[in-house]
């Protein structure tokens, strides 16, 4: 495989320049590309509200905001953020067609991923049937829905215990492992 960054030589080169391994040298990595990604799905955090929580990661990451239309239902946004589709599924049924997840599994990216928090609604929505497909490991941590939480991920940042085990614990083993995280709380 071509190095982060290689052009595929003059001319733009052809298949297998950058590509490697066969693939068209618009195949080769860019240099934009990240080894590994935390991707925090935080649940009922309206984004013009947030600006000021999001401000503080301006200089080192990419924070997408979506307006999702429409009845804001969990099982339907998240959906639609999977699928790309209009958000209309209020039942939360597994999905069945293509999706974000499916296309991270299939890329063959050479990192395993994670979830974790409560098991309703985001990773529910993939399906149970999905679960050990997509996921190296699924770490369900319960939120219940009828008390007020002062955090989101409260299993990681409610304390200065769970924070402090949540920076020298948890992330130096997605280090070791080679590994994503994919995290959702209400």
């Amino acid at each position: 495989r071509g190095e982060a960054g290689e052009t595929g030589g003059e001319g733009g080169g052809g298949e297998g320049a950058a590509g490697g391994e066969g693939r068209p040298a618009y195949c080769a990595p860019h240099p934009l590309l990240f080894r590994r990604f935390l991707w925090f799905v935080t649940d009922g955090l309206p984004a013009k509200y947030s600006d000021h929580l999001f401000s503080a990661y301006d200089d080192h990451a990419i924070i997408y905001h979506v307006s999702v239309p429409g009845a804001k239902y969990s099982h339907a946004i998240y959906t639609s953020w999977l699928t790309g589709q209009l958000p209309t599924n209020y039942r939360g049924r597994p999905i069945e067609g293509d999706q974000l997840l499916a296309s991270l599994h299939r890329s063959h990216h050479p990192t395993s991923l994670r979830y974790a928090g409560p098991e309703w609604s985001f990773l529910a929505v993939n399906g149970k049937e999905n679960y050990d497909k997509f996921f190296s490991r699924i770490d369900i941590n319960h939120e219940s829905l009828d008390i007020s939480f002062k955090h989101a991920y409260p299993w990681w940042f409610a304390s200065k215990d769970t924070k402090k085990s949540f920076y020298w614990d948890y992330l130096p083993s997605l280090v070791h492992e080679n590994a994503s995280v994919i995290a959702h709380s209400a």
